[in-house]
């Protein structure tokens, strides 16, 4: 599980994309962009 820190919203990352995920993450991408296999857990906030 990913949470963005702010807003407390949260994905699902099968662990194969984490490393690729969290990269992506940390370079700017949107939190609801989803790699393969992932899936909203908790979202709310600011989307």
């Amino acid at each position: 599980t990913i949470r963005e820190r702010d807003s407390m919203n949260q994905i699902r990352v099968p662990i194969a994309e984490l490393r690729t995920t969290l990269e992506a993450k940390l370079g700017g991408e949107g939190l609801f962009v989803l790699p393969p296999g992932g899936q909203i857990w908790k979202g709310g906030g600011n989307v």
